[in-house]
């Protein structure tokens, strides 16, 4: 699970940074920045080092001393030099990722901290703190990975809540963590499921149930439960931008799944077959 109470000065973020640029024609992306809470107007963020590429992953530290206790919010974006791709000028700034976070004023020692002692989760509706059921716990000033199971057969059919905290030995509580779940009613013996006979998808309108194009089913001896379901679909209708893939299944007794959905983004590439070029050269530089 989580610690109560961290010394923390620094946050290390990992954000991916990805640019989708035309394959035969791909751009470097040449630098990337970032700031906190307020922008400073492209190019005037703090930078961030990148080994430059069409596709680049960076992770940096950022000083967390000289903000105030609370929430923030971290902006990352990434920029590639302009160019054309015929009469079309591309490239400059990326979207702006973000992501929140909470800044707490700490010890500098980690050895005053104290052990977390108890925890406890329920289901829904909150009875209030040190009133929940108990979650067993090996007490120790940081604790992680906290398993336990719990019964759900009071529960109605639909989705519910799970809420998890943790108290220290000063007696303060954690944030509240929850988790969405759903519970069905399902056959006791594995052998009386239904087996599942139809799967379908759809881009960004939803047809109706069954009225959204086929995916073929694998051949298998175990009809009842079936995993990684490759398929195709083809963009060429599709415009240029954000998308989002939906999928489902039918069993034999009429009954869909949930509806699961992929968001996915269709470029323009360039026309010209050419191959891709070789690397042929790598470089480095300091600050």
């Amino acid at each position: 699970m989580l610690q109560i109470i961290q010394f923390l000065k620094k946050v290390v973020i990992v954000p991916l940074l990805l640019l989708v640029t035309q394959l035969a024609l791909a751009q470097d992306v040449t630098r990337a920045e970032y700031f906190i809470d307020n922008d400073p107007g492209y190019g005037s963020a703090t930078g961030i080092f990148i080994n430059q590429g069409v596709d680049i992953t960076a992770s940096f530290q950022v000083n967390l001393n000289g903000q105030s206790v609370g929430f923030h919010n971290l902006y990352v974006r990434a920029y590639v030099p302009p160019y054309t791709v015929g009469a079309q000028t591309k490239g400059g700034w990326s979207l702006i990722q973000s992501k929140s976070y909470y800044k707490e004023s700490f010890s500098t020692d980690v050895i005053n901290l104290v052990n977390v002692v108890e925890g406890e989760y329920f289901v829904d509706v909150d009875p209030g703190f040190g009133k929940g059921l108990p979650v067993s716990i090996s007490q120790n000033k940081d604790i992680t990975n906290v398993a336990f199971s719990f019964n759900i057969n009071s529960y109605s059919v639909g989705f519910h809540y799970l809420y998890v905290r943790f108290k220290d030995a000063n007696g303060n509580w954690s944030l509240t963590q929850s988790r969405n779940f759903y519970k069905d009613e399902v056959t006791a013996n594995a052998t009386d499921l239904a087996d599942i006979v139809k799967g379908e998808y759809f881009i960004d309108i939803d047809p109706g149930f069954g009225n959204g194009t086929n995916i073929p089913l694998p051949t298998t001896s175990n009809a009842k439960d079936l995993t990684n379901v490759p398929f195709t679909f083809s963009t060429t209708s599709l415009i240029k931008g954000f998308h989002y893939l939906y999928a489902r299944f039918k069993d034999s007794n009429g009954k869909w799944t949930i509806t699961n959905q992929k968001i996915f983004y269709k470029d323009e590439f360039a026309s010209e077959n050419a191959p891709l070029p070789d690397i042929v050269k790598g470089e480095y530089f300091f600050d």
